[in-house]
């Protein structure tokens, strides 16, 4: 609606009423020769229609409508974003009122005015907040260090792809993958050693109720996970000592350990004469007696053996 007289006496969030008579004006409906108005100060706010892309047409021009769930595609040679929405059918996002800024491959609920540009419809969204991110880049990482594994064999399972192994990138002990998912989803998943060898989470700190499970509910912003020790919640413990030889622990190999050295080596256990045991508390609070009481975890390091 073209009326220069009347533009000061209106802002976003009033209720207009009006007569006039509609046109065609280059190609655009067009509101003339307003013969009545009146409006209301109070703000009234006008939820988006929520329509498909194929809908982008003159029926809804001028209309505030709602895009759900579109993926941004591509770029054009003009700098406009083409988006497709769940039925691969396309649209342009205009810059009329304002310039957003948005990532191909990344999912939007998008708002805006329905309008006719350089023949075609095209959703022009108000501002930031017509713009909604409906998915997040998450990076998952996985450390090896503890493990036997080649560079081929260490990959993802979860639920978002019906657990299909996907193969993670190697960085030394270290792999890593990235998903792009739906925010507020949740989801869980595993790393795998080889298609035979899927690890066991025994911490139920990180895992989905009733199984070993990695759980994950989708962040709302691209994140990188911590980085966790192959079927483990936390970081690994580093261990660097060599593997020896029952005969070179005797002292009959070519590399005898000296005193002191810590080693590691494989048999059959078949004496313990000492143990060092180690508590770690996590204190949790008893509500029936108003105090604290730990929660143990034992760790036992064996001083010395005979195997």
């Amino acid at each position: 609606m073209y009326e220069p007289d009347l533009i000061n006496h209106y802002s976003v969030g009033n209720a207009v009423h009006f007569i006039a008579v509609a046109e065609e004006y280059n190609g655009r409906t067009s509101l003339n020769q307003v013969q009545f108005h009146q409006f209301t100060e109070t703000p009234y706010w006008v939820d988006p229609i929520n329509i498909d892309a194929w809908q982008m047409n003159e029926d809804y021009e001028g209309v505030l409508v709602q895009l759900n769930d579109v993926e941004v595609a591509d770029i054009d040679q003009y700098g406009q974003y083409i988006i497709v929405d769940p039925y691969l059918d396309t649209t342009f996002i205009d810059f009329s009122f304002f310039e957003p800024t948005l990532e191909i491959g990344q999912r939007y609920n998008i708002a805006g005015v329905v309008h006719y540009r350089f023949d075609s419809f095209r959703l022009c969204p108000r501002s930031d907040s017509d713009i909604e991110k409906v998915t997040s880049v998450v990076t998952f990482q996985v450390d090896m260090k503890n493990e036997s594994f080649s560079a081929d064999s260490v990959m993802m399972i979860a639920s978002w792809n019906e657990w299909t192994p996907m193969m993670m990138t190697a960085n030394g002990d270290e792999f890593s993958i990235s998903a792009t998912l739906t925010i507020r989803t949740e989801h869980q998943y595993k790393f795998i050693n080889g298609l035979n060898d899927w690890e066991t989470v025994t911490d139920a700190s990180c895992t989905a109720p009733g199984n070993d499970n990695r759980l994950l509910i989708v962040p709302e912003t691209d994140t990188t996970l911590p980085l966790v020790c192959y079927g483990e919640c936390s970081t690994c413990i580093s261990w660097y000592a060599p593997q020896v030889s029952i005969r070179a622990i005797q002292g009959e190999g070519d590399i005898t350990p000296y005193l002191d050295q810590d080693i590691k080596t494989e048999g059959l256990l078949r004496l313990l004469t000492s143990l060092e045991l180690t508590f770690r508390t996590h204190p949790t609070s008893a509500p029936d007696c108003g105090c604290t009481v730990p929660d143990l975890t034992i760790s036992i390091h064996v001083v010395r053996t005979f195997i």
